[in-house]
């Protein structure tokens, strides 16, 4: 959060993005109002993930040693943000 709030408050850079897993609605909200007090326009991206071979593939590609039955739990509780641009995950 301290990198995002560098980066719209003191470097104001015209393109900053949040890469996170934010699972939960309300974990993006704080992101979306200090944006929004900074005067930024916003656009949520999430990627649809809805197959167990989707979950495999994201299993191998993390650099953090998330086991995939964590990222099987968090794929299960993600909330969809109204009005975000979905994109399907192709691998």
């Amino acid at each position: 959060m301290t990198k995002f709030v560098e980066a719209i408050s003191t470097y104001k850079f015209e393109l900053v993005v949040v890469d996170n897993t934010n699972i939960h609605r309300w974990e993006i909200q704080p992101y979306i109002r200090m944006a929004n007090a900074m005067g930024y326009d916003i656009e949520v991206v999430e990627f649809q993930v809805d197959q167990i071979w989707q979950l495999k593939v994201l299993a191998e590609r993390n650099q953090h040693g998330v086991p995939i039955a964590a990222i099987a739990k968090m794929a299960y509780e993600f909330e969809r943000f109204n009005g975000a641009t979905v994109i399907p995950f192709n691998g």
